[in-house]
């Protein structure tokens, strides 16, 4: 019992003479500016030149630079709320906390000792006569990989003056993609100023960060400042592609839907988003953006999708009845057509979409009117075996049965060739078209 208690002060003796031993490293400010600095450890250096840094004396931070520390030091420590640790360089210390004598001994000092790290240093503080000497003394084409990270560090802090020096000093905004993420970062956190500068020097607009994002993309997917129809304009007017989708099969257009954004949604349609595209709806396949809109967004999105001269024709292609008619209610022009001269008619015809060809003749919608190659309603829905369509078409009274495509074909031309085919009985009711059917299987036995 007695041996175990001289043990124990033992332990306790070593203990002590051990952490007088560990904090006679470590000195107040004061004892610093006293210290001779060539008898300290560099580990003394080090662990000094960071409580300098904290108590901002730059006599004594100036002293331990020249006999060594090292610059590279991290401080870390925690939030006001103390949610999480902060972890900064000597450098962003001193420049965040307003340390600004301190902040230039340590930007001088790697200066001194690596104008790579310097031009970078001077840019992730915003030192912008730091920055210009640099220039002045080559860095550009001496450390463009170093020029390059300083660019994206600059953009990434909002620092205009130093995006503007680096891009005048003439840094090639192409090297290493440098420029591309720069432009991605400055759109994502709203620096117009800076995304201008990027775009006018001449970087990509379309331009993909390793998830296939585009600056585009990144700003309606994280960007929620008051000037975000701003940057998008900027970025549209900058031929970013409205349509691009990154490697998970979201577009600019979609993130907006997500977000129930209808003024995104708005600018992105205006701009040409096309409400048709395809995009991954999950595992099991795709889904079209305006498929995405009606079964996930609300009214003021889709009303925005209603602004869409293709609306209608999606949705018919798309076989959504219950949309279809709220447009026909709204009074849309049932006779739009798109870029191959495709009404929502022709379309629904050649999809077999009975409901919607039932819903849009009903309205008005004309029953004849040709696309670009001369195919009408009826032609399409011959040439695609849509069979009940065939015999709604036909029993309206106002339909050309005889009209001939660009190709010199009828649908009843189509329709023989197609036989056997159960429509082929709807075509001989009539006179004429019955001998011309008989006259053309005549000719191919005569073969």
């Amino acid at each position: 019992m007695f041996m175990n208690s001289i043990n124990k002060l033992k332990i306790l003796f070593v203990f002590f003479f051990s952490m007088n031993a560990i904090s006679s490293q470590l000195f107040t400010v004061d004892d610093l500016s006293e210290k001779n600095y060539s008898e300290m450890s560099q580990q003394e250096l080090d662990e000094n030149l960071v409580i300098a840094v904290k108590k901002n004396n730059s006599m004594v931070v100036r002293k331990l630079v020249e006999a060594g520390a090292n610059i590279a030091e991290t401080i870390r420590y925690s939030t006001p709320c103390g949610e999480y640790d902060t972890v900064s360089t000597l450098l962003e210390y001193a420049q965040e906390n307003g340390y600004k004598d301190i902040t230039k001994q340590l930007i001088q000092a790697r200066t001194n000792k690596n104008l790579s790290s310097a031009i970078v240093a001077a840019s992730q503080v915003g030192d912008v006569d730091a920055v210009k000497k640099l220039m002045r003394a080559g860095v550009n084409s001496r450390f463009m990989e170093s020029c390059s990270r300083a660019l994206v560090v600059a953009s990434e802090k909002g620092y205009f003056e130093i995006v503007r020096e680096l891009i005048r000093g003439g840094i090639d905004v192409t090297y290493k993609d440098g420029g591309n993420i720069a432009l991605i970062v400055a759109s994502q956190k709203g620096y117009l100023k800076i995304v201008r500068e990027l775009i006018r020097a001449g970087v990509d607009a379309n331009s993909v960060d390793g998830w296939g994002n585009t600056a585009l993309v990144k700003v309606v997917d994280s960007y929620c400042g008051s000037d975000k129809i701003k940057m998008i304009k900027l970025l549209l007017n900058a031929k970013c592609n409205v349509n691009h989708e990154n490697k998970f099969g979201n577009t600019a257009l979609k993130l907006a839907m997500l977000r129930n954004d209808s003024a995104v949604v708005h600018e992105l349609i205006q701009a040409g988003a096309d409400i048709a595209q395809k995009t991954k709806r999950n595992i099991c396949g795709e889904e079209s953006h305006l498929i995405f809109a009606i079964n996930n967004c609300n009214k003021d999105v889709l009303n925005q999708f209603k602004k869409s001269k293709k609306v209608l024709l999606v949705a018919s292609q798309e076989g959504k009845l219950n949309f279809v008619r709220d447009l026909v209610r709204e009074g849309f022009d049932l006779n739009v057509a798109d870029d191959n001269g495709d009404t929502a008619l022709i379309i629904a015809s050649g999809y077999g979409r009975v409901d919607i060809v039932k819903e849009l003749i009903g309205a008005g919608a004309y029953i004849n009117l040709a696309n670009k190659n001369g195919d009408t309603a009826l032609i399409e829905a011959v040439r695609r075996g849509n069979y009940d369509i065939v015999k709604i078409l036909l029993g309206h009274q106002k339909i050309n049965v005889k009209h001939t495509n660009k190709g010199g074909e009828t649908a009843l031309k189509i329709a023989i060739e197609k036989a056997p085919s159960p429509y082929l009985d709807y075509f001989s009711r009539d006179e004429s078209l019955a001998r011309e059917m008989i006259a053309k299987r005549l000719q191919e036995f005569s073969q």
